[in-house]
């Protein structure tokens, strides 16, 4: 194992390290896996230092990244290493001592049954002892309007322990539970980036600071530390070409296959002589923005088959909906929060509130009206990445109006005030009244009347009582002859008395 500050470090307490963590996991049964796994790279060609060894197979085996350990002892982990563990995504771990006072420190060690004050803890330990702190990050860029709006993530594996939204350099974040999170910021293109880990420590101050560096205004010496990933991580190779007086900058690769070793960096004179050319021996080069860059030139019909791989190249792609309710089947009338019934994550925003902001939604949907419906979402990140989703509501019809259908009725049978049967209240309609009922009824008009009753004895309120239409027919004829008969009588009186 190598490194500047680790060289330097008692041998004693360097042979401590490595059986501290190797009692972390399985002991002596972790080195012999680990050496299995070793062989094996080799047989396959790779070549890495010994501390990226230890950590890629920690990471193969346990699922867990060992990197702030190995930092903290002062090695020396490749920079392709860390961007890899560091999109891995796997959980952390903690050097006891390091995250809590002495006093909290023994508590802790009895409470987990841990024989060492140097052991290595996963975060969730540092959590079950509700240990909290605050933590201070200043992010340095030439121009914060660039990040304002835009989303940090504080992520202990995949999980999010603290989402910020960014609106100055300065973030003060309060009770954050102790442990190593992964700092994941926006990624800005044109500018370099850190992969850092946070460490929230019980009794500090916990300050970082966060550097964007523009690619555009760097000096020329930056550019020479510019380098592209090869196969399989272990080598790299690139050609680094000035032209127009040194106003472009031409990248090119040299074989895309396995590298030989003997690739080099060169750059031209003008006169085309070489004034610079050296030999690669690992690093790593994040093409992203280029590539991105070179997708956005393209016209819309040639971005089509390129889009799967754009998405997979930006860490933040395009958010990913998933529904978020198991009924999509609702009552008539029902009222319906339509932004409630997804969810959407975001590998840079984290997981994303659906509302009005982030989310346009498409549809012609009716609660007051049965059928089935489709809901199409339109979700943004923080980049304006956008992802689309549909699913479908179906609105039943109400089982109350189902049912009165299959029978035939629309509505309850006449009442009588006297309670007498519905014989006696309602005279049957004659045939020729009947022949009338239907005719009106194949003309598509009601065959009933609706009158009010206000005085039914232990009724509620009014009830809505129906009397055929043929029985108000007859009904007007009796009193039409009725009328024509006292008439009748009065004329005859009137004339009788007239004549004597």
């Amino acid at each position: 194992l190598s490194g500047k500050n680790f060289s330097e470090i008692d041998t004693t307490v360097r042979l401590y390290m490595i059986i501290n963590l190797l009692d972390t996991f399985e002991k002596g049964t972790t080195y012999s896996k680990m050496f299995s796994w070793y062989r094996e790279q080799l047989n396959n060609g790779r070549t890495m230092t010994n501390q990226d060894a230890y950590v890629e197979a920690i990471a193969d085996i346990y699922n867990i990244n060992i990197i702030p350990y190995m930092e903290a002892w002062g090695l020396n982990i490749s920079v392709e290493l860390k961007n890899k563990m560091f999109n891995l995504n796997y959980p952390l771990i903690n050097i006891l001592a390091d995250m809590v006072s002495p006093n909290l420190l023994n508590t802790i060690m009895t409470n987990e049954n841990l024989s060492k004050k140097y052991s290595l803890v996963k975060n969730d330990i540092l959590k079950n002892n509700n240990i909290k702190s605050n933590l201070s990050l200043e992010i340095q860029i030439d121009d914060i309007s660039k990040l304002v709006g835009k989303i940090l993530l504080l992520k202990d594996g995949k999980n999010i322990i603290e989402k910020h939204k960014i609106e100055n350099s300065t973030i003060e974040l309060a009770n954050i539970p102790a442990g190593t999170y992964y700092l994941q910021m926006p990624i800005l293109n044109g500018y370099s980036q850190e992969l850092i880990y946070i460490q929230v420590n019980e009794n500090s101050t916990n300050y970082y600071s966060y550097t964007y560096e523009n690619l555009e205004e760097t000096t020329f010496d930056n550019y020479l530390k510019l380098q592209l990933l090869g196969y399989n991580y272990d080598t790299i190779a690139f050609q680094l070409k000035f032209k127009n007086n040194y106003n472009k900058v031409e990248i090119s690769y040299p074989n895309q296959s396995k590298m030989s070793g003997n690739e080099s960096v060169i750059i031209y004179n003008s006169d085309g002589s070489i004034i610079s050319q050296n030999y690669t021996t690992g690093g790593y080069f994040d093409k992203k923005s280029y590539i991105i860059d070179a997708y956005n030139q393209l016209r819309d019909i040639d971005k089509e088959p390129f889009t799967d791989l754009i998405n997979a190249i930006k860490r933040g792609g395009i958010p990913q909906i998933t529904i978020n309710t198991d009924n999509l089947e609702f009552d008539l009338g029902t009222s319906i929060d339509l932004y409630s019934l997804i969810k959407a994550t975001d590998n840079e925003d984290g997981n994303i509130d659906i509302d009005k902001t982030s989310t346009k939604i498409i549809t012609d949907f009716n609660a007051e009206k049965p059928g089935i419906y489709d809901i199409k979402y339109e979700v943004s990140d923080s980049d304006n990445n956008i992802a689309t989703y549909t699913l479908q509501i179906i609105i039943l019809e109400s089982e109350e109006n189902n049912k009165d259908e299959d029978n035939g009725i629309t509505n309850p049978p006449a009442v009588d005030d006297d309670n007498e049967s519905d014989n006696d209240a309602v005279p049957p309609a004659s045939d020729d009244e009947n022949s009338i009922n239907n005719e009106s009824t194949s003309n598509g008009t009601s065959d009933k009347i609706i009158i009010e009753h206000s005085d039914i004895e232990n009724s509620e309120g009014n009830e809505i009582v129906e009397i055929p239409k043929t029985s108000k027919i007859k009904f007007i004829f009796i009193i039409l002859v009725i009328l024509s008969i006292c008439l009748t009588s009065f004329l005859v009186l009137k004339i009788y008395k007239k004549k004597y």
